[in-house]
């Protein structure tokens, strides 16, 4: 097939499973504990009107979150105001993400590459497991990829045009780097500026490009940024200084540095250094495999690992910044899979230019990576279905089910009126997003036993793990269960005094 037709196919094929994925996310429980606390932060915020400081529950006080900075809740909390307040909405602002960091590879590819590169970099990155997987997940990490890899793939831009370009795409395509950093900026922190710089800073070294700057829109792009990430800071600061010194002495410094930094919302979960060189291979799966695949051809192998094409100026700084963001992660314990999402978008284009180097090849190639493509775009789809129906209704990974049983059990008559319901032992971030109008009790973590004395005179929402750590003389009624969850009226409650 020609170039302009597989390009088609490749857009048609990402805008069917696009579509289907949000579908899914309409249907998919979100999950504790992030998705839950962020679901929650932007529910509270969505009905507060408080767009200042983002709220949660947390052991037992509706305290301010300091962790994040809010562009993702203000885009979440939006969301709900439009929507009202279901999976959809909280799903959204990742998913138009996910939407944005594929248009940005797009507009790249078309400006400097031909149809069929373009073709690669989306087949490869809309495609990839990771990537549709956290396209519809409530995290503030797809927003953030967004940003720093639309910064990436801009800078790239701004140093692949030729000196003969106009002056005004010039000062677009640097406008644009530094408008996705202050959004970047103001969704999580220091870490844009950071993951932007380390690759391309070193891509301008290794070549000696700096000259090329001279170009660049710093006045105006400098402006720009402060316009968009400063008045927040300056809000927040005038509100409540300790807050902003938290969020950048403990969250942006102190826990990559520290295994105790003061964490206010729960430990920091660790893993070994180096992690990020395999989180690497996860995240690019499965397109991962063409270039250990062209290792075992000795034609393929000099085409595709060509030395020279490292000089080019997109290949060269997207190379480097995937390259770069991922030695960057493998210094810190303090790394997550999805803190690798924005590595995707730059090593899918350097992928797709590599790919196209490949010529014949390639070209055969493609009906074989479509199919991929569409094979595991169904086979992750499915995924997240059976997982959501198996963990989040079926299992104990979301309050989803147990909070929508009780709002059916109290309208039907089956509950008693004008009684709290209280979580035993845990308290999910969850339960506060689906609370449909109950009055939900919240409570530090305790023991079973000590939640069960303390909360008779309220009906107890439980895993059924639980259930056997009671007191042995424990009296109470089941009155219904959802998965792994489980509906328990305390016999003081319904008699009065305790008694049988």
């Amino acid at each position: 097939m020609d170039s302009d037709r597989f390009l088609r196919r490749v857009l048609w094929i990402l805008a069917v499973f696009y579509v289907l994925r949000l579908l899914a996310g309409a249907f998919l429980p979100v999950f504790d504990p992030s998705e839950g606390r962020y679901a929650s932060i932007a529910a509270n915020m969505a009905a507060s009107g408080d767009f200042l400081t983002p709220h949660l529950w947390h052991e037992g006080v509706f305290q301010s979150f300091d962790g994040k900075t809010p562009f993702f809740f203000w885009l979440a909390a939006g969301a709900i105001r439009i929507f009202g307040q279901n999976d959809f909405a909280v799903r959204l602002p990742s998913f138009l993400a996910s939407l944005g960091m594929l248009a940005v590879c797009f507009l790249v590819l078309r400006r400097f590459r031909s149809p069929a590169e373009t073709a690669w970099g989306l087949l490869f990155c809309g495609t990839g497991v990771m990537f549709y997987v956290f396209s519809g997940i409530v995290l503030t990490d797809m927003v953030l990829a967004l940003c720093i890899s639309g910064a990436i793939l801009c800078f790239a831009a701004f140093l692949a045009l030729d000196p003969s370009a106009k002056k005004s795409e010039r000062m677009l395509w640097g406008l644009a780097v530094f408008a996705f950093l202050g959004v970047g900026f103001i969704t999580k922190g220091p870490v844009a500026i950071v993951l932007f710089g380390v690759g391309p800073f070193f891509y301008l070294c290794f070549f000696r490009q700096w000259r090329k700057l001279s170009a660049f829109p710093w006045f105006t792009g400098f402006a720009l940024f402060l316009l968009i990430a400063a008045p927040w800071f300056i809000a927040k600061w005038m509100d409540d200084p300790e807050a902003v010194k938290y969020f950048f002495y403990n969250e942006n410094f102190k826990r990559f540095v520290s295994k105790e930094y003061g964490d206010k919302y729960g430990a920091g979960r660790e893993m070994h250094f180096g992690a990020s060189l395999w989180m690497l291979f996860l995240v690019t799966i499965p397109w991962c495999l063409v270039p250990v695949c062209a290792l075992f051809h000795k034609e393929s192998r000099k085409e595709f690992f060509e030395s020279a094409s490292v000089r080019d100026p997109l290949e060269g700084t997207i190379l480097f910044a995937f390259l770069g963001m991922t030695a960057f992660w493998a210094l810190t314990s303090r790394v997550l899979i999805y803190y690798m999402l924005p590595v995707i978008p730059c090593a899918s284009l350097w992928l797709a230019c590599r790919t196209s180097a490949l010529g014949d090849r390639a070209v055969r190639f493609r009906r074989i990576a479509l199919s991929m493509g569409a094979l595991f775009c169904i086979l992750t789809l499915g995924g997240l279905l059976g997982t959501g129906a198996a963990l989040g209704i079926g299992g104990d990974a979301s309050a989803y089910g147990i909070m929508r049983l009780a709002d059916r059990l109290r309208h039907e008559g089956n509950l008693p009126e004008d009684v709290p319901f209280c979580f035993l032992r845990e308290d999910p971030y969850s339960a506060d997003f689906y609370n449909p109008g109950l009055a939900l009790r919240h409570h530090p973590k305790l023991s079973a036993e000590e939640s069960f004395l303390q909360n008779q005179d309220a009906i107890l929402l439980s895993k059924k793990k639980y259930i056997s750590k009671l007191p042995e003389n424990a009296r109470f009624r089941e009155a219904g269960h959802s998965g792994k969850w489980v509906i328990l009226i305390p016999d003081r409650l319904l008699h009065g005094d305790g008694q049988e």
